[in-house]
């Protein structure tokens, strides 16, 4: 379930709900099997690769950071450049003289691109032709070829301190580099395990709309869903002075993905109050508390407090809603490991 703090946080229909009351106004017909469905959970593993990478994240808080002046840019350095981005020599809209931090070699920008960058200097501009395969995750550049003009603004260095007993000892409580590994280890392995099973539940959710017959009544609460999505959208460019189409542009939305948002929002509440209501479930204080912790710092708040004064409590009670039934159908699933 991927949250988005303040303005995608704005995604469900109000219901009150401290247990499940068995009247409310149905939009369902007939309910698709929720009971032991058949699903498969990927594997997780943490490479080499990412294991250093994440060590790296861990110590760049104690880290020294030292700008670059006297040589080119290093796999590493951590890198600002302002970046347009041209398609047939006109710039592709939203995408121009934007500022980004990239740190050079992990490719969480853009492989091509940061190959070309090493060796760089600060006040080099590069041009970097960009072919995107035509299943590439960010939609508005599949299948496109790019060029991406690249200013480097300026080259930052960190260097991590030496992981020596008395280091780990006094920021770790450890006494070697193989424990510090191991720890970081297991904290990706249980966040990957965790994002695994959420796509899990999204995923049998989503089944069980597609197998849901549905009252002809539900479209209106679609349209109206729609609009309250465009609102919200309208009302962060409003906040930022930007147009509504860079925010679209920004979280690389299409009409008709957010038409398929608004769908998939209203159906799985309503397939939520339903199950909830059927089966008589009522959630416990310590469950609505672990579940709000969960919703609360997936949107980036420190605290559910904060979350409710932006979005509402409507709001935090329907993600309770949804997140309580989906893990009563992830219990109730046929679950095996691929």
């Amino acid at each position: 379930m991927r949250r988005l703090k303040k303005l995608v946080t704005i995604i469900a229909f109000s219901i009150i709900f401290s247990g499940c009351s068995k009247q409310y106004n149905s939009y369902i017909l007939e309910i698709g099997n929720y009971l032991n469905l058949p699903e498969q959970i990927k594997k997780v593993y943490v490479s080499d690769k990412e294991l250093e990478a994440e060590v790296r994240c861990e110590l760049l808080k104690y880290a020294a950071e030292k700008k670059v002046t006297d040589r080119g840019i290093e796999k590493n350095d951590v890198v600002t450049i302002r970046y347009t981005i041209y398609q047939n020599d006109t710039i592709f809209e939203g995408y121009e003289n934007i500022e980004e931090y990239v740190c050079v070699g992990n490719y969480f920008f853009q492989k091509d691109i940061e190959k070309k960058m090493i060796g760089r200097k600060v006040g080099d501009i590069l041009y970097v032709d960009v072919e995107f395969p035509e299943q590439y995750d960010k939609i508005l550049f599949a299948g496109k070829r790019l060029t991406f003009q690249v200013e480097i603004i300026e080259d930052v260095y960190y260097q991590l301190p030496e992981l020596t007993e008395t280091f780990l000892t006094k920021n770790y409580n450890m006494k070697s580099k193989e424990e510090l590994y191991k720890y970081v280890e297991g904290r990706v392995m249980r966040i990957k395990e965790a994002e695994a099973i959420e796509e899990a539940k999204s995923r049998m959710l989503q089944q069980i709309i597609e197998e849901t017959v549905f009252d002809e009544n539900i479209q209106q609460l679609c349209d109206d869903r729609y609009k309250e999505l465009m609102l919200a959208y309208e009302d962060y460019a409003d906040l930022y002075d930007v147009d509504i189409d860079d925010v679209l542009v920004m979280y690389d939305l299409t009409d008709e993905m957010i038409h398929n948002n608004a769908e998939y929002d209203v159906k799985s509440l309503q397939i939520c109050k339903y199950i909830c209501a059927k089966e008589g479930l009522v959630i416990s204080n310590r469950q609505r508390e672990k579940i709000e912790q969960f919703i609360y710092q997936e949107c980036g708040y420190e605290n559910v407090k904060q979350y409710v004064e932006d979005n509402g409590k409507h709001y935090l009670d329907d993600e309770v809603m949804i997140e309580f039934v989906s893990e009563y159908i992830y219990n109730h699933a046929s679950i095996t490991e691929k």
